[in-house]
């Protein structure tokens, strides 16, 4: 079966239909190794289909996936992920939401990369197995609030013991030279959590720090104070 790209339209996307569809989603921020416990596509029709159809869904295995052009092959060329999942949708009906199944050892893939890093962008590529009518929906272009949509759930960066945090404070309003009797940072629990961590604070030793940029090493590159050790 012969395999175009995509066919966008004023309002909508198409997969299916012998078309290669590509979706992007920037400032993906899941933290590199993070444990994917579920993901999954959800799309608003834009408009009615009935005809039997099966994809094959993607990732692009890539660090951080970078735009697409109008270029001929900028989705279908794309260097994909070992991982993928296929998907039979079901009828859709015109403005109503539908998910894929479960995606999760894609996205997996993709934030187990050693250069992948939280904000990072991330393009899922859907792949026609069959030659029956497509799915249409909405493109972000035309209506960002019927765009597709990426949901992730994912616990913590199980797969590295150790995690480096940055915390940058705007404002602070304390003189050049003053005395520092105390000090100390406060946190409010997102979740339960048990078992003894260790951590170790430090500042970075810079006269006005830089607000942080969504590249690599942008936190552990920082010069820093001394630390002062934790346990608990």
């Amino acid at each position: 079966m012969d395999k175009n790209e995509n066919k966008t339209f004023d309002d909508r996307v198409e997969f299916g239909d012998e078309q290669f569809a590509g979706v992007r989603f920037r400032n993906v921020s899941v933290p590199q190794g993070a444990n994917i416990i579920s993901a999954k596509l959800r799309f608003r029709a834009e408009d009615d289909d009935d005809k039997s159809l099966t994809v094959r869904i993607y990732g692009e295995n890539s660090d951080n996936a970078t735009v697409f052009t109008g270029s001929y092959g900028t989705i279908k060329d794309r260097t994909k992920t070992s991982a993928y999942v296929d998907w039979a949708p079901s009828d859709w009906n015109r403005d109503s939401t539908y998910e894929s199944p479960d995606i999760s050892n894609i996205v997996q893939q993709i934030v187990n990369r050693s250069g992948w890093f939280a904000n990072s962008s991330m393009v899922l590529l859907i792949d026609p197995m069959s030659s029956n009518e497509g799915r249409r929906f909405y493109s972000h272009d035309d209506n960002p609030g019927k765009a597709a949509q990426l949901e992730i759930t994912y616990d913590g960066a199980a797969t590295d013991e150790s995690l480096l945090v940055g915390l940058r404070f705007q404002g602070v309003g304390i003189p050049q030279g003053a005395t520092v009797t105390s000090a100390v940072l406060e946190f409010e629990a997102a979740d339960t959590a048990s078992g003894a961590v260790s951590i170790s604070i430090k500042g970075e030793d810079v006269d006005d720090a830089a607000p942080f940029q969504s590249t690599a090493n942008n936190i552990s590159s920082r010069a820093v104070t001394d630390g002062q050790s934790l346990g608990g």
